[in-house]
């Protein structure tokens, strides 16, 4: 990966520069943003972020977690943001860690350019072989009703799974990531994951300006660049139009190098 990355520090007296506020600009020693300014262009910061996180399911965001779990009662819905971490794209580590994914993490899927399907990222490695699991087409809530239709067999094979982001029986979303199978398998049955997502960084806090940010840096400027002389009122004059246009073509310039440094084999996100 050769994007560059900012810290948060770095990303907004970079912005503050093209804006000419150079008073406004973070001190090297500082530890947290201070003045009203630096926390609304850093709040544009965390927009631009999210903007670009969801423009590309960038290899810098990809993590692949395993899990070990045992049905009880029939369970067929697992929580799955916690697990044992064992690849991280930001460094390009193998690792064996305990980790906790962010929020918006979601499950990542292969997509070779001359192959229609994409595969997702998630596998069961309960025997020697690794078996690519299929995501099903059926929503939540057909699998639900077909629960009592479910095959009267100790099988314990997978036929299809869903990754949704609430509970079973539960009417709101909780923030967390939930595995969901099908069939149910029988009582105390042992299952073993590995599954591959695109993990977003959460929002950057005013206190965490030393903080790099995974994405890559110019068209992130750029981006909070923009945002800022559209709070100023300056978005359609020829500053404007020159932060938009540089903005669009950094990022495509980020987009297409990255995926020509993974070989045209990308992570796609489902």
């Amino acid at each position: 990966m050769s994007s560059e990355y900012f810290t948060f520090r770095q990303v907004i007296n970079r912005v503050m520069i093209l804006l000419r506020e150079f008073d406004e600009r973070v001190d090297s020693g500082a530890t947290e943003l201070t003045t009203n300014y630096q926390k609304l262009v850093g709040e544009y910061v965390n927009m631009v972020k999210e903007d670009i996180e969801n423009a590309y399911d960038w290899q810098a965001l990809y993590v692949v977690m395993e899990y070990e779990l045992t049905t009880i009662d029939e369970q067929r819905v697992f929580a799955i943001n916690t697990g044992t971490e064992m690849f991280t794209g930001e460094t390009g580590s193998s690792l064996n860690t305990s980790f906790t994914l962010s929020n918006h993490a979601r499950l990542a899927r292969y997509h070779i350019s001359d192959v229609a399907d994409k595969v997702p990222m998630c596998f069961d490695t309960t025997d020697s072989d690794t078996t690519p699991l299929r995501l099903t087409e059926w929503t939540p809530q057909k699998m639900a009703w077909n629960v009592s239709n479910d095959p009267t067999t100790t099988d314990t094979v997978i036929q299809g799974f869903n990754i949704r982001t609430r509970a079973a029986n539960s009417a709101e979303a909780d923030n967390a990531l939930y595995l969901e199978l099908y069939p149910t398998l029988p009582n105390a049955t042992t299952k073993k994951f590995r599954i591959g997502f695109i993990n977003p960084q959460d929002r950057l806090q005013n206190d965490e300006v030393s903080n790099l940010i995974y994405v890559p840096a110019k068209p992130l400027v750029l981006g909070t660049y923009l945002w800022a002389l559209e709070e100023r009122g300056e978005e359609l004059g020829p500053r404007g139009d020159w932060a938009r246009q540089k903005y669009r073509e950094a990022l495509d310039d980020a987009i297409s190098r990255e995926n020509t440094e993974s070989g045209e084999i990308r992570l796609r996100a489902t």
